[in-house]
């Protein structure tokens, strides 16, 4: 299972369309966005869609596994997302990839 990407929003609907309108406009209008890394290829499109100063760019560029930026009201935080034992299996959602049973 891949990533999501900042671009598989416009991929939802041919461009100027009403539901493309509809999609970037709940994105503006959320008060709380969560942005893991991204890879190069998308970090253009992250910028556009999220609203992303350069220096956010470059960090949502770098991102370690279980960091994101956030954005809440007009401010920016990097976040450490920590894990209680057990959330593990809960979230791991690469387990049937790697051959791994579900949790009972």
């Amino acid at each position: 299972m891949r990533r999501p990407r900042a671009s598989d929003l416009a991929a939802q609907a041919d461009d100027g369309t009403s539901t493309a309108k509809i999609a970037a406009g709940l994105l503006a209008d959320a008060a709380t966005t969560i942005i893991l890394r991204q890879a190069p290829d998308q970090l253009r499109a992250a910028a556009t869609h999220f609203g992303l100063t350069e220096p956010e760019v470059r960090v949502v560029g770098q991102l370690a596994r279980g960091r994101a930026l956030w954005h809440i009201g007009g401010r920016s935080a990097l976040v450490q997302h920590l894990l209680a034992p057990s959330e593990v299996d809960l979230s791991d959602t690469d387990a049937r990839m790697h051959g791994r049973s579900e949790a009972a």
